[in-house]
């Protein structure tokens, strides 16, 4: 028991210098913000003037009382208690709403027990402490990103890859390569074979517009491998993008069940959410045009088992069968002993 509190004890000492890092720095950053926002206002000729001195006074009688409230809302909003290296959206807004509940104690606080400040002062000062309180979460962050894309690109084999595809799945292929730290790949460019966006970046890589475009960009980049990520993509662009990869001596992976491999399956009304051109389902032998995926999911209704997806002119063509129902994976005995004695079919609904 007493070695274990021993390893733990250095592990607990390095958080309460961590988190009392964090208090300090709000202390001054909370207070900081504010009285600049008094140096922009009312400071001139390297000293405030009349009115300015008589709101720094009042800044000076409220700041105390302020930068505990500050410390309580934070706590209260989890500011001192997050893995911010593993920080996210969700982290964000509650940073975002703390600051905005401390904005509020600011106003009516100097407003009922001081006096009343500026606008400028209330606008300025709160925009300065949300920028530093937010720099000071998020900066961990986005050091240990770089750092551990410039070790990675320093310790492996850089492999320069080209994305095909600007949807939610090139997206999610871009973040599996670049958090792999002993990954070689490294994505530079995404193809837009589509060509229906404007706008020469993405997330601040160069999209190409059009497979007519992709040898040029192979040479340009010195492209060595294509990773095809998109779900919808014809059969004649992929045919294309093949035929250019083989005279550019470029490898090609197919992401394209990238799904499958990290969730298990794809649901049809996932799947829809990723066409943007038209789609036709063939339910029972009859088929039915929709202009776009969320049409032909509204148009869906009941079970139905999917039995092809394939795509053909600019379309992505989905075969669905009405499911039929069969007890596998219950006791078929028990059902026919059920039927028998009740006279009725087992519901399953």
């Amino acid at each position: 028991m007493e070695e274990s509190e021993k390893l733990n004890r250095p592990v607990c000492v390095k958080e309460f210098f961590f988190h009392l890092a964090f208090v300090v720095f709000d202390i001054i950053a909370v207070n900081f913000s504010y009285f600049i926002a008094l140096v922009i206002r009312f400071y001139f000729n390297s000293e405030f003037n009349s009115y300015g001195a008589v709101y720094v006074r009042a800044f000076q009688k409220f700041a105390p009382w302020y930068t505990v409230a500050c410390l309580a809302i934070f706590a209260v909003f989890k500011l001192y208690n997050n893995r911010w290296k593993y920080s996210g959206l969700n982290d964000l807004n509650r940073l975002l709403f703390a600051c905005l509940v401390t904005c509020a104690v600011q106003v009516l606080g100097t407003a009922l027990f001081v006096m009343r400040m500026p606008i400028t002062y209330y606008v300025i000062g709160t925009v300065v402490q949300l920028l530093m309180i937010a720099a000071s979460r998020f900066s961990y962050r986005f050091f240990l990103m770089e750092h551990s894309h410039i070790f990675s690109r320093k310790h492996s084999a850089y492999t320069p890859v080209m994305i095909v595809g600007v949807g939610k799945l090139s997206q999610q292929v871009r973040r599996h390569l670049e958090c792999g730290s002993e990954n070689g790949a490294h994505p530079v460019c995404f193809v837009d074979y589509r060509r229906e966006e404007f706008g020469n970046l993405l997330d601040g890589l160069p999209v190409v517009n059009g497979v007519a475009q992709m040898p040029r960009a192979i040479k340009k980049y010195g492209i060595s491998c294509v990773i095809l990520a998109d779900n919808t993509m014809p059969k004649d662009v992929r045919k294309a993008i093949l035929d250019i990869c083989i005279k550019q001596h470029v490898e090609v992976q197919d992401f394209a069940g990238y799904f499958q491999e990290s969730f298990g399956s794809v649901t049809l009304r996932n799947l829809m959410e990723y066409v943007k051109g038209n789609v036709e389902l063939s339910i029972n032998g009859k088929s039915q045009s929709f202009a776009n995926g969320e049409q032909a999911v509204m148009a869906i209704t009941g079970k139905y088992l999917v039995k092809s997806v394939s795509a053909r002119d600019n379309s992505l063509v989905v075969e669905l069968q009405r499911d039929i129902l069969v007890p596998n994976d219950i006791n078929e005995e028990w059902v026919r002993n059920y039927v028998k004695e009740t006279g009725k079919e087992i519901s399953f609904f």
